[in-house]
């Protein structure tokens, strides 16, 4: 998965997502992409297409590293950013928020 966005806010969806089905991320170095793809993949300078091709034949050429990096980022997610529990959690302040108008 590869993502050259110039800005995002917080963790992208997509990235989100391709992490939490396995894949090895790619991903600008802006925002909080930093915090989120350790260990799950690689940053690369906004508007690189160096750094990013470096990395795609890095990973076209490890196996072993792509799964690994895969594994990393599904356990991340469901770690840390399952929706299930993030959306608890939102519903719970919404809650909170009601019973205190009320």
């Amino acid at each position: 998965y590869v993502s050259s966005s110039k800005a995002d806010a917080g963790l992208a969806a997509s990235t989100a997502e391709a992490m939490s089905v396995g894949l090895p991320v790619l991903v600008s170095d802006n925002s909080e992409n930093s915090y989120w793809v350790k260990g799950a993949g690689f940053l690369f300078k906004d508007g690189d297409a160096n750094g990013i091709s470096d990395k795609i034949i890095l990973l076209a050429n490890d196996f072993q590293l792509m799964e690994e990096l895969g594994r990393n980022g599904r356990a991340r997610i469901a770690k840390d950013n399952d929706y299930i529990t993030e959306m608890t959690k939102v519903n719970a302040l919404y809650l909170s928020i009601c019973n205190y108008v009320e």
